[in-house]
C-alpha cells in the first residue's frame, strides 16, 4: 500500500515514524531509514507503507490523506482521482471506469502513472509530469518545460514546445539593447540591464525612460 499526502512534511514524518516502528519490531530491519518520499505533482507525496504495519501498529492513522489500493480484476469499478498498485508501480486515475481488459500503460486516457520528480529517472509513456521535472531520454536529459501526459509521439527529442534540453548550469539572461521607452509599461525598473553605446548598464531606479548618457545617474555601468 502507499500513502499519499497533500503536505511533504507529513510524508517526512511518516516515513520516519514507519522506520522507527520496523527497527523496534523487525529484527531484521537494519536500514538506515524508510523508502524515500515520491514526489507526483507540486502538491502530492507518497510513502510506501509495509504489509505489517497496520496490523502491527495501534497507532497507524492517515487522517484524510488518501491511500493507493490494489487495482480491482476486470469489469471493477475504477474510480477517478484515486490511487492504484499495480505490478509494482503507483497510478492515477483519470477518470471512473469498469476496468478493461487493457493495461493501464496502454489507456492514457484512464491511467497516469505517478513517480517521483528525479533527474535519474527515464522517460516513460502515459505519465504525469510538471514543469521543471527532469528524465531522461536516449541517454540526455531533458526538462519539462509545460506540464503533461507523455505519450508515445510526444518525445523529448521531438516535442520541442514540452521539454528542452536539462542544463545544471543557470541559465543566463540575454540583455538587450537599450530601446526608448513610451511610457510607464515599458520603463526599465531597479535592476534591469541594457547594452547602450557597446557598454551593459543596470538601472538604479523604477519607471527610468532616460538612456544612460541623458541621465547618468539612474544607470550603473557594469
Amino acid at each position: 500500500m502507499i500513502a499519499i499526502f497533500n503536505i511533504e512534511q507529513d510524508s517526512v514524518n511518516f516515513s520516519q515514524n514507519v522506520h522507527n516502528f520496523l527497527t523496534e519490531n523487525r529484527s531484521n530491519y537494519n536500514a538506515v531509514k524508510w523508502s524515500s518520499i515520491n514526489q507526483g505533482s507540486e502538491s502530492e507525496w507518497a510513502v510506501k507503507v509495509p504489509s505489517d504495519y497496520n496490523s502491527l501498529n495501534e497507532s497507524f492513522d492517515l487522517g484524510d490523506s488518501p491511500k493507493t489500493k490494489e487495482l480491482p480484476e476486470i469489469g471493477g469499478g475504477v474510480l477517478i482521482d484515486e490511487y492504484y498498485l499495480y505490478k509494482g508501480n503507483i497510478i492515477k486515475c483519470r477518470q471512473t471506469h469498469n476496468r478493461t481488459i487493457y493495461e493501464p500503460k496502454d489507456t492514457p486516457a484512464l491511467f497516469s502513472f505517478f513517480r517521483d520528480n528525479s533527474d535519474q529517472l527515464q522517460w516513460i509513456e502515459n505519465e504525469q509530469v510538471e514543469m521543471g521535472w527532469v528524465r531522461i531520454y536516449n541517454d540526455i536529459k531533458y526538462e519539462v518545460i509545460q506540464a503533461h501526459q507523455t505519450q508515445s509521439d510526444w518525445t523529448p527529442d521531438i516535442a520541442v514546445t514540452l521539454w528542452k534540453v536539462y542544463s545544471e548550469e543557470p541559465e543566463t539572461p540575454e540583455i538587450l539593447e537599450w530601446i526608448q521607452p513610451t511610457g510607464a509599461h515599458d520603463a526599465y525598473n531597479i535592476g534591469d540591464q541594457v547594452l547602450f553605446e557597446g557598454s551593459t548598464y543596470e538601472s538604479l531606479i523604477n519607471a527610468n525612460v532616460w538612456s544612460p548618457s541623458i541621465y547618468p545617474a539612474g544607470w550603473e555601468l557594469i
